[in-house]
């Protein structure tokens, strides 16, 4: 029987397999390949060569579905950027992690303040190419109380004191005399005493005038704080954002208590459940520890990092999923 198309003729064999070895590693280096579709196509073209040429035509498809689950996944985390949003983390270096993923991303279209815990952030926003500028914890100036007027010192009073152990009364006190040597007086462990002196000290820079003047972020590096000094610098980050009456610009915050204390006092949550609602005006993303799910019907949205099917996005290795709420969770 002659060879040809029912029996492949050896050098045609050869040289359809050095084809496809030479096809598989250029489409390795631009993307996945698909094996399925791939072995089939080779062993099909030793009987007729041109067949390998496919492999090119089933790459596209491909591609453009992967650039629309990518506009896909932008504009879901965008839309989300607009309201209070919580991310449930397995672990507090995962919660600051994945606040940095999404400050990034979201820094392309939008000016994003983020406290970073884990001093990460320097080095992973210059690899994205987006502006930022950083500033340390003690150089952003929190007495700003805008729109909010009175209430504002009242509540950052209230939150302060929760963390410290101050009367409230003395903290609200300082921010309206602007009189620190209150504190100084005040038996405050350290590093709490310093900070607290610092960030209700002289007026320095307001929150806004840190930030890029059009898309990009402003670093608030709080990474070499205790835990008790990171929780105080996000809350106040996140208090003085809901200041602004139209704010233009969104915080991507990791926060630990009171989100995640179930002994807070009753004025404290009502005070977080507050903070929370007014963050849905210009936007929130605020990620936690899976205690931090008693507050998740607080806030407009909730997600967590997971494997599920579905993500409302993915970022570099995270997947931003709806969270499924653990039974036993009591809502403050």
């Amino acid at each position: 029987m002659p060879r040809g198309i029912i029996i492949p003729d050896p050098k045609r064999m050869y040289n359809t397999l050095l084809g496809a070895v030479l096809i598989y590693s250029g489409l390795k280096l631009r993307s996945d390949v698909n094996l399925r579709l791939f072995i089939p196509l080779t062993l099909a073209s030793f009987f007729f060569t041109p067949l390998l040429l496919l492999s090119f035509i089933l790459k596209a498809p491909k591609s453009a579905l992967s650039n629309e689950e990518g506009e896909k996944d932008i504009t879901g985390l965008l839309e989300a950027s607009f309201s209070s949003c919580l991310v449930i983390c397995d672990s507090t270096k995962l919660a600051s992690s994945v606040a940095i993923s999404i400050a990034g991303e979201l820094a392309k279209y939008r000016r994003v303040v983020l406290v970073d815990w884990g001093g990460e952030a320097r080095n992973r926003l210059e690899r994205t190419g987006v502006e930022f500028r950083v500033a340390k914890a003690g150089e952003i100036w929190y007495g700003y109380a805008g729109g909010l007027g009175p209430s504002y010192y009242m509540t950052l009073s209230d939150l302060i004191s929760y963390f410290t152990g101050i009367n409230a009364s003395v903290i609200s006190e300082v921010l309206r005399s602007g009189d620190i040597s209150l504190l100084e007086d005040l038996k405050i462990p350290e590093p709490s005493r310093s900070l607290l002196i610092k960030v209700f000290g002289e007026e320095k820079t307001l929150l806004h005038e840190a930030l890029p003047e059009t898309a990009g972020v402003l670093v608030i590096d709080a990474s070499r704080l205790p835990a008790r000094g990171k929780d105080i610098i996000s809350i106040m980050t996140l208090l003085q954002a809901t200041a602004y009456e139209r704010r233009d610009f969104l915080v991507v915050a990791p926060l630990l208590s009171p989100l995640t204390d179930p002994r807070s006092p009753s004025a404290v949550q009502d005070e977080m459940r507050w903070l929370i609602s007014s963050l849905s005006r210009g936007g929130a993303f605020i990620s936690s520890v899976r205690e931090g799910e008693r507050y998740a019907g607080e806030f407009d949205l909730a997600l967590e990092c997971d494997s599920c099917r579905d993500p409302l996005s993915k970022l570099d290795s995270y997947r931003l999923c709806l969270l499924q709420v653990r039974r036993g969770w009591i809502r403050p």
